[in-house]
């Protein structure tokens, strides 16, 4: 896992796996630590970032939202640019 999040009580609430290759849409056994962390936790559902793909699918009884890098850090970006707006209104 490349990404977690924390929620009030410190609980794992998301997870993200940063992949740089469009590999493991087709080869999702290679996701085998994300699953096991996102089962432990109680995660319904894990983002991969891919290179090109977009889709979602269920392994394991886990939701992975594959989603490209790109796409993926973009997003981010303009929801911590807002957040950080927000402080100072």
């Amino acid at each position: 896992m490349d990404l977690v999040r924390l929620d009030a009580h410190l609980k794992p609430d998301r997870v993200c796996e940063v992949k740089w290759s469009d590999r493991y849409v087709d080869q999702p056994g290679g996701l085998k630590s994300l699953l096991a962390f996102a089962k432990r936790s109680k995660l319904p559902w894990a983002v991969v970032t891919t290179r090109t793909k977009s889709l979602t699918h269920t392994v394991q009884g886990i939701e992975l939202r594959y989603v490209p890098t790109a796409l993926y850090v973009y997003h981010r970006g303009v929801r911590a640019i807002a957040a950080v707006e927000a402080t100072y209104k």
